[in-house]
């Protein structure tokens, strides 16, 4: 029962920080250019790396699309499911950031982060998150592709 106390206190606390990094993120203050944010919602996005701490997790979004909406909306699309969420591109004190958030549980609540934006093209989005503390650091990667 004790394990099981834990897994739900968990899960409970990764779904409180999804949904406050969604609704943290209206209020956010940017100096976007529009131009810029025509590169990635110009849609028809696929997951070409997602890895975390090394691990490969790129089959966890085989087959979905993903398209970033004008309206800070991203949907991910696979035959008849759409998992919808919110994105944002800021600059952070000099960093340029990418936030994702989704209220899905599994492979696209490990997507809903704080991501430095490595570097964007028409045709690719790198991302990368680093967590832990000084004796844990993981890094994660996630990249998309045209």
């Amino acid at each position: 029962i004790n394990k099981l106390l834990q897994i739900l206190k968990y899960n409970n606390m990764k779904t409180f920080y999804v949904l406050f990094l969604a609704a943290t993120m209206s209020f956010l203050v940017s100096c976007n250019n529009d131009d810029e944010n025509k590169v990635v919602s110009s849609g028809g996005w696929k997951v070409t790396l997602f890895s975390e701490e090394g691990k490969d997790n790129t089959s966890s979004f085989a087959g979905y699309t993903f398209d970033f909406k004008d309206a800070q909306v991203v949907t991910a699309v696979k035959g008849n499911e759409t998992v919808t969420g919110t994105w944002k591109e800021f600059t952070d004190s000099g960093r340029n950031k990418f936030i994702l958030a989704f209220v899905k549980l599994g492979a696209f609540e490990e997507i809903s982060e704080d991501w430095t934006l490595v570097s964007k093209s028409d045709t690719s989005i790198k991302l990368s998150h680093t967590s832990g503390n000084s004796s844990n650091i993981g890094v994660d990667l996630l990249e998309f592709g045209k």
